[in-house]
């Protein structure tokens, strides 16, 4: 577990979250070291990571975005979802993950 996981895993066992989601530019590249200089541009496409108190890492994000992703290092799941209608496609792969994560009834801090 590197420093940042430690961080990660005691903040949110101090607080009582079972799992950290953040959605923000500079979360997003917070949490996975990973920098997406572009997300300003494009406001109606997202990418968040979802991270939990036992190292299950994910990243989810827009399809064109995941190479530039992977490119940096990061390590965890990647899912992508296509962009035609990226809201619903976003929520859906959210949701997918947190019920393929076990995380349905978990209590997830969410970082914007």
């Amino acid at each position: 577990m590197n420093e940042l996981q430690a961080k990660l895993h005691d903040a949110m066992h101090s607080h009582g979250f079972d799992a950290v989601m953040a959605m923000g530019p500079d979360n997003f590249a917070y949490l996975t070291q990973a920098t997406l200089p572009f997300a300003p541009n494009y406001p109606d496409r997202r990418a968040l990571v979802l991270q939990t108190r036992e190292g299950y890492a994910c990243v989810i994000s827009p399809y064109a975005w995941a190479v530039a992703i992977k490119d940096q290092g990061w390590q965890g799941e990647l899912i992508s979802y296509q962009e035609g209608t990226p809201h619903r496609a976003l929520l859906t792969a959210v949701t997918q993950t947190l019920v393929d994560a076990g995380l349905t009834r978990a209590r997830i801090c969410l970082l914007y």
